[in-house]
Formats: C-alpha cells, sequence, structure tokens
C-alpha cells in the first residue's frame, strides 16, 4: 500500500490490519507522521506477522536524503523508524542510489543497524526512469514485461508494483481504476503476468483438450 504518503489516511491502521489479515502486505511510508493520534494506532499492528513497514531513507546524512526528499525529512524519517522499531513493527529501508549518495551505502547499513534493520531487510534499488527520474540517462527502464508484479494500492486504484503506483506518471502500471477488492486486483495481475508470458515464450500455450 502507498501514496502519497498512506498514513495521512484516517483509517489506514484499519486497512492494513484487513489486508494483512488476508496476504502479505507491505506499507511504503516515509515515517514522518507516527506523532499524535497516529502513535497510538500504530501499535495496533504491532506483531502481525503478514505486515511490513518499509520507508526509503535515501542516504545516510541528513544533506544527502533532504537534497531528494526536502529538508528535515532524514530527521524525522529516522525518528519515525525508531519509534516503530520500539513496537516491534517488523521494518524495511530501501535506499535509492543515486550520484550523491553512492558512498554512503555501508555508512547507511551500519546506522540502520542500530535499528535492527539487518540483512535483507536493508535494499539499494537502482534509480528508475520514472517520475523526477524521467529524463535521467543511466536511470533504468522499467514496465510490466521486466518486474516481477507487487499489488499495489493507492487512492486511485490497484497498481502492478511500487514503482507504478503514480497514476501521472505511470498509466502503465495500472491494474485497475477506483475501488476494487484485492481479489480481484490478484486475479487480473495473475492474468496479465500469464499474458505477458505467452507473448515472451516463457510459458507454453494451453490445449483445451476437452474442446
Amino acid at each position: 500500500m502507498t501514496g502519497g504518503e498512506p498514513f495521512v489516511e484516517p483509517d489506514i491502521v484499519a486497512m492494513l490490519e484487513y489486508a494483512s489479515d488476508r496476504l502479505p502486505t507491505v506499507v511504503l511510508t516515509n515515517a514522518m507522521l507516527f506523532g499524535g493520534r497516529r502513535r497510538a494506532d500504530l501499535a495496533r499492528l504491532a506483531g502481525r506477522a503478514n505486515l511490513v513497514l518499509q520507508s526509503s531513507v535515501d542516504g545516510a546524512r541528513p544533506e544527502t536524503h533532504d537534497s531528494w526528499r526536502g529538508a528535515g525529512s532524514w530527521a524525522k524519517a529516522m525518528e519515525g523508524l525508531a519509534y516503530a522499531r520500539s513496537l516491534g513493527l517488523p521494518l524495511r529501508v530501501a535506499m535509492t542510489h543515486t550520484p550523491e549518495n553512492r558512498d554512503e551505502v555501508d555508512e547507511l547499513r551500519t546506522l540502520l543497524a542500530s535499528l535492527d534493520i539487518v540483512d535483507d531487510a536493508f535494499a539499494v534499488r537502482p534509480l528508475v526512469k520514472r517520475g523526477f527520474a524521467a529524463e535521467v540517462d543511466d536511470a533504468m527502464v522499467v514496465d510490466q514485461g521486466v518486474t516481477v508484479p507487487e499489488l499495489t494500492v493507492t487512492a486511485d486504484g490497484l497498481h502492478w508494483h511500487p514503482i507504478g503506483g503514480d497514476l501521472d506518471a505511470s498509466p502503465d502500471m495500472v491494474v485497475g481504476l477506483g475501488p476494487l477488492s484485492l481479489a480481484e486486483g490478484k486475479r487480473r495481475i495473475v492474468q496479465r503476468f500469464l499474458e505477458l508470458r505467452l507473448e515472451d515464450g516463457s510459458l507454453p500455450a494451453a490445449f483445451q483438450c476437452a474442446i
């Protein structure tokens, strides 16, 4: 589940409880809105085996992260992650590789280890040619054909993958607009995945022997 920022939604905790009762769920959050009423609500999510909170931290230092994410965002994100960890919530952090942070990977890994975010819970991902990075020459080109689907829920509807969760930047990643059930989203993703595998020859065509 992604946004914008999912924790702006007043009912996000109930939505995450509903989703994680039914299937593995990842909520992509900037971890900056874990104060006030949300602070108490967040505790309801502790100990849920099917739920992971994932944040982006794009540098080991405030100035590196803030240059992409906004002034003051690094400190707020780190504070939010520390609070979520104190509740026992499962956390992951992804760092998008940029020219500015390429020398800070090990430094950030050490910093996150102090929050018990280690091993596969920390990932360094490439910059993809979407949104603000659409004009970056060495950014990675991605589409449905080269990504394993990760059903993603936004206010707009359902999407193929979190990298395509922005309707304006990635209309090609839309699975369905408007309120759709998770079951319908899964059905559409499976169908499209099989269609793509037939197109590229990696899946044999079905033989209807009873017809």
